[in-house]
């Protein structure tokens, strides 16, 4: 059997491949029901990773490729002071003066990740005004020096050299910048705003990249062999997303102009898409038109209760059997909950890998619409 799978990575600023790999060493060891082994042939695509097994007693050929996009993702803490400050402030107002709040007694700890998310902008933005402070008092400008002045007097009413000492050591390990980056890009993809002066939205560029991706890997059956060496077409379709990966590939698989054949699976990790939609309306939108593709067969939503970043997709009020919910364990201390480790840790989870690599999924047009199924993990 030959299958294409489709990674679709999260924010991270990941070099191109380096998700993919990792991706790849995860199903490698942490699958025991289907061993796989990783296949080294000059002759395949660099974009391509192969992996070979046998399930049920038959040969198994997965080939792994990445619809990269994390160039894309601009770095709030790599521009100019002025607009950072300007930016900081638009967050604020962004994600704090927003409906993200509401019902936030059902899921405690995410927000509490939430409101740890905003301590840690907060501190980043008393960093940057410190600095900013500093940049004006030794301006050559006398009033602007004295605006200077101003400023730092202020900030120094607002706590002292301990508060400094906090906000050094939280920025060392907390990952701080990583936290704003992304809640910098979340505001500029979901607001649809433009990247630069005279340039489209980012996230129509993203989109587009991601489409174009993944349309040319669809085609690859026809010019890539199998490793027997026959050109035979794919007999199973996944794509894997991640994170803010999720939000783009329902954003991509929504309006696809094509039908992929023989049918795709969507798996979904670690998804923010409940919280977001809350803040962005269009999300649901675009999920209900993914639920209208006949060629989608199958969408497993995973997240674990572990995972203080990830929502699900809140996919009960689309009201079709395709559709299913997984729970799954996954351990850590305190510290991997608040620094987003258990996030990221979903490619080498066992129960994820037993899933992507289970027997042939039921067609569509089996699939009449009823309630979304929920699986809780197991032990």
């Amino acid at each position: 059997m030959r299958e294409l799978v489709i990674l679709l990575p999260g924010i991270g600023r990941a070099a191109k491949y380096q998700q993919r790999d990792s991706f790849c060493d995860g199903l490698c060891m942490a699958s025991e029901q289907v061993l796989l082994n990783r296949i080294d042939d000059p002759q395949l695509p660099q974009d391509l990773c192969r992996l070979s097994g046998q399930r049920d007693g038959q040969p198994l050929t997965l080939d792994v490729v990445e619809a990269y996009w994390n160039d894309m993702v601009p770095s709030l803490s790599q521009q100019p002071l002025s607009t950072r400050i300007q930016r900081g402030l638009s967050l604020f107002l962004y994600w704090g003066l927003s409906p993200v709040w509401q019902g936030w007694w059902q899921r405690k700890y995410l927000t509490l990740s939430i409101l740890l998310s905003g301590l840690m902008l907060v501190f980043w933005y008393y960093s940057t005004l410190a600095l900013f402070a500093q940049a004006l008092v030794n301006s050559s400008d006398s009033s602007t020096a004295l605006l200077g002045h101003w400023l730092d007097g202020i900030l120094s009413t607002m706590g002292s050299w301990k508060l400094w000492a906090l906000v050094t050591l939280l920025m060392g390990v907390l990952p701080v910048t990583s936290v704003v980056d992304a809640m910098d890009f979340s505001k500029r993809y979901t607001a649809e705003e433009a990247a630069g002066p005279d340039t489209p939205a980012l996230r129509l560029q993203i989109v587009r990249r991601v489409r174009e991706q993944i349309r040319s890997y669809l085609a690859l059956a026809d010019s890539v062999a199998d490793s027997d060496g026959q050109l035979r077409p794919y007999q199973r379709i996944t794509l894997v997303a991640h994170s803010f990966g999720t939000v783009i590939a329902i954003d991509v698989l929504a309006d696809l102009p094509l039908s992929v054949s023989p049918g795709i699976r969507l798996f979904t990790l670690g998804s923010p898409l409940e919280l977001l939609h809350k803040r962005v309306p269009w999300l649901l939108e675009e999920q209900s038109k993914c639920m209208q593709r006949n060629d989608l067969l199958q969408w497993l939503d995973i997240t674990s209760p572990a995972d203080w970043l990830a929502t699900g997709a809140d996919v009960d009020r689309l009201d079709d059997r395709r559709i299913e919910q997984l729970s799954i364990r996954a351990s850590g201390t305190l510290t991997d909950r608040l620094a987003a480790r258990i996030h990221s840790r979903y490619f080498d989870n066992q129960q994820v890998c037993q899933r992507l690599l289970a027997g042939q999924t039921a067609p569509a047009s089996v699939a009449p619409a009823a309630k979304p199924r929920r699986a809780e993990s197991s032990g």
